[in-house]
């Protein structure tokens, strides 16, 4: 309820300048939540909540009919939307399959601390796009030529009043992630992302022993360039992980061994 307005007139200069359709999925069982959407588009849809954000993504994506897709959410608002009109209105979007965009991650309510990260929520949809993952979904298949894209949106999804929210939402999280391995055990995707939230947690003697886990499981493989990017989240989370529950020992031997593995250059 605080945050909808901001994210759906952030919209504007982009739908007014490029033929848009607004599609909202509403998950919030909130009548003045439910009001406000159906100010800015009659495509207003009510979802039961599932635990299931790949679920709730493709129940909108299946109401879509234009040519590309972009997804994001209420904690979301565009700051310059200039090279996303440019990028349609130009006619390059028809080179690409699917666009990437900057989200400016805030954690703290000053928004004065964040983080920059490029995120892939733009796509050419075809008959077999659809959302995969129970939590930090994804739109698959994820291939073709790719477009990066400097407008920034905001997102104060990560600004917590509280330590215990901030470990609340760590642990949905984490829940969620761990029914996703019992399906994908060997996705190094999730893996990683686990890890990051046992960092989120401040879990760190859990985040050490995750990492050591996935360090010993990988052996001798043969990793591509994407899976060798990756598998380095264990490398750095196993390192901090030791430094926080102080084994600084350890840490040091363990630092000399990931320099000395191929898969850490």
């Amino acid at each position: 309820i605080d945050t909808i307005r901001r994210c759906l007139d952030s919209l504007r200069l982009l739908m007014e300048a490029v033929p848009s359709e607004l599609i909202l999925t509403d998950t919030s069982k909130n009548p003045e939540v439910n009001a406000i959407c159906k100010e800015y588009t009659d495509q207003v849809y009510e979802f039961e909540w599932c635990h299931d954000f790949a679920k709730a993504r493709n129940f909108g994506l299946e109401k879509a009919s234009g040519e590309w897709f972009l997804f994001l959410d209420d904690d979301e608002w565009f700051v310059d939307v200039e090279e996303l009109i440019e990028f349609f209105n130009s006619g390059e979007y028809k080179n690409y399959e699917r666009a990437t965009y900057l989200v400016r991650n805030f954690y703290d309510p000053e928004y004065v601390q964040y983080a920059d990260c490029w995120v892939s929520r733009m796509n050419h949809i075809t008959t077999e796009s659809r959302f995969v993952g129970k939590v930090h979904e994804y739109m698959d298949p994820c291939i073709g030529a790719e477009k990066y894209i400097e407008s920034i949106a905001y997102h104060s999804g990560y600004v917590f009043s509280t330590e215990e929210q901030r470990f609340e939402h760590a642990k949905r999280n984490i829940t969620l992630l761990m029914e996703v391995l019992k399906e994908e055990p060997d996705n190094i995707r999730w893996q990683t992302q686990l890890a990051q939230e046992y960092r989120s947690a401040m879990d760190w003697e859990q985040l050490a022993i995750y990492c050591q886990e996935r360090v010993d499981s990988s052996g001798n493989q043969m990793m591509d360039e994407m899976t060798r990017l990756q598998f380095g989240t264990f490398l750095a989370g196993l390192v901090e992980g030791l430094v926080h529950v102080e084994k600084y020992e350890e840490c040091i031997t363990k630092c000399g061994t990931i320099l000395e593995d191929e898969k850490a250059n």
